[in-house]
């Protein structure tokens, strides 16, 4: 499995609008999923 983030942005060309999204990618082992957990960034209301 990709070793971060980063990785996947490099090499697979992952977007996604950083000012709406928080993106925790975690590698547990190379032989298990990461743990990833997408939030949605509270907006500031006007």
């Amino acid at each position: 499995y990709p070793p971060s983030l980063d990785y996947l942005k490099e090499r697979y060309g992952l977007t996604y609008d950083e000012s709406f999204f928080y993106v925790d990618y975690q590698p547990l082992a190379s032989n298990l999923y990461p743990d990833v957990t997408v939030l949605e960034k509270s907006r500031k209301q006007k």
